[in-house]
């Protein structure tokens, strides 16, 4: 919902993360530095992204601009003990790439080997686990990619639980995957 107050967790100097609306970025989210909040947007600095010089060139200074408090949202804790362990082929995940968190479907785990460092095969198509044909590509088709990741690289794809304010996984990834809130 575009307009209202700020969201009651959003404050100046915090890092969040913006989900990005630009082309070739869409369906990724980047850490910001909350430097002030408005009535209805907040104006952040970018972490991975330069300002451009009036000619276009890239400047020292970091990106800054205002954007609506719908494209940002708290850093999601880091995976839980066993996070790895329990991972299903399908789940859904995302993958740290060239500094933004990117929606991905984890295709295969691989162990041993030349697989030891990044046992994770992912990608951004979601498969029909019968079959194992492609259903539908997943918000960051704008970014397809498969690789090989290793578990920094990956995490949950996190959301707020309306009703206990904790963070949860959806369905499929790890079941009755949640941190914090209310029980």
């Amino acid at each position: 919902a575009k307009g209202g107050p700020p969201p009651a967790w959003l404050e100046a100097g915090m890092v969040v993360e913006v989900a990005m609306t630009e082309e070739g970025l869409v369906g990724s989210r980047y850490r910001v530095k909350v430097l002030e909040v408005a009535a209805q947007t907040a104006h952040i600095e970018h972490e991975a992204f330069n300002a451009e010089t009036e000619d276009g060139e890239e400047s020292e200074e970091m990106l800054r601009e205002w954007v609506p408090f719908a494209q940002l949202s708290e850093v999601p804790p880091p995976p839980p003990a066993g996070f790895f362990e329990r991972l299903k082929v399908g789940a859904p995940l995302e993958v740290l790439f060239d500094e933004g968190w990117w929606k991905v479907t984890l295709l295969e785990v691989l162990s041993g080997g030349e697989h030891e460092a990044a046992p994770y095969r992912v990608g951004s198509v979601v498969l029909d686990p019968a079959t194992g044909s492609e259903l539908v590509h997943v918000e960051s088709a704008d970014m397809r990619i498969e690789s090989m990741r290793a578990a920094a690289e990956l995490r949950p794809r996190w959301s707020r639980d309306a009703n206990t304010g904790g963070w949860c996984a959806p369905e499929g990834a790890v079941p009755g995957l949640r941190v914090g809130g209310a029980a």
